[in-house]
């Protein structure tokens, strides 16, 4: 399969499996095998590598014909060394890689120019009225996102909120906005990792908390432990500070009803991986989990390596049907 080099200014990009088009705003995959940004050779631009052939993916389950995957990310116009972004069936996989060594953070980061922010909202399938509101959100989270790398924040700080947006937004598959079970109440998960500590925090199977990943965040700086799971791990954390919603029912009632057995999906999980201005890296991801799972079922969001991993030059967030 050949590869078109498309040279595309960075900064908001949307991602669908489609034939590559020539507008220069979106950047299109049929095969969805792969996805590279190529170093940058000049300040705000990207080059990208795509497949260019149509291929017509196979029926499996909610992903169905051409409707493989779709992801909306952001790219700031700082260096980025050897970025990808990489499709497998189902998945999303955002990631950073970074060549220079991290230091020590102490709450102000402006050792260096560069920092890079990318945020992602799931493979969803949505009508065009749904899209428009998560690009509306994406771009006013890595607006303030941005702002605050650009201002000294740190790299987990700036994840850590930037997820907290989306969350509350309630319109992706996080938070808010999060499926229901099969019983018809929520289930969320999320993970939240620091590269160059390596200290990391996940929750799993909260049924209360309006900002899973605040309780990841608890996780990692209030307890020896990385994962708390269920109703006990729950309230653990709440008694260590995270914030439960009085009311889930009420909270979470405006999303939907329980789905029906084979539902269509228009939300996806979200996630974040951002690089700070002491070179260090951070990678978060939140989920409801898959509409109408079983209850007490947990996917790969909150699995430190699975669905967030950050070290001195990586930083992972991937997000798709946790089984496969």
């Amino acid at each position: 399969m050949g590869l078109h080099d498309l040279d595309i200014p960075g900064q908001l990009f949307r991602g669908e499996t489609a034939h590559p088009a020539e507008a220069p705003r979106h950047v299109h995959l049929h095969r969805g095998d792969q996805f590279l940004l190529d170093p940058v050779r000049a300040a705000g631009r990207i080059r990208f590598r795509c497949p260019h052939r149509q291929r017509r993916l196979p029926r499996a389950g909610f992903v169905s014909g051409l409707i493989h995957c779709r992801v909306y990310f952001i790219l700031n116009k700082g260096k980025i060394r050897a970025s990808r972004m990489k499709w497998t069936y189902g998945y999303v996989f955002l990631a950073l890689s970074w060549s220079m060594n991290g230091s020590a953070a102490t709450g102000i980061c402006d050792s260096q120019d560069e920092y890079i922010l990318l945020l992602h909202g799931g493979f969803a399938s949505a009508p065009e009225r749904v899209e428009r509101q998560h690009l509306d959100v994406l771009k006013r989270a890595v607006t303030v996102g941005l702002k605050a790398l650009a201002n000294g924040a740190t790299a987990l700080d700036v994840v850590e909120d930037s997820i907290v947006l989306l969350e509350d937004a309630g319109i992706y598959d996080a938070g808010k906005g999060s499926y229901f079970n099969s019983e018809g109440f929520v289930e969320n998960d999320a993970s939240l990792m620091e590269g160059h500590t390596g200290r990391a925090g996940a929750v799993a199977a909260a049924q209360s908390l309006g900002n899973p990943i605040r309780a990841a965040r608890i996780a990692m700086d209030r307890t020896p432990h990385v994962l708390f799971v269920g109703a006990t791990g729950e309230a653990t954390l709440i008694e260590l500070g995270a914030e439960a919603v009085e009311d889930p029912k009420s909270y979470f009632k405006e999303y939907r009803p329980p789905p029906p057995q084979e539902p269509a999906e228009e939300h996806g999980t979200v996630g974040a991986v951002a690089l700070d201005r002491c070179g260090n890296l951070a990678a978060g991801t939140s989920t409801g989990g898959t509409p109408g799972k079983m209850p007490g079922r947990v996917g790969d969001s909150p699995i430190i390596g699975a669905g967030s991993f950050a070290n001195a030059k990586y930083a992972l967030s991937a997000t798709g049907k946790g089984e496969h």
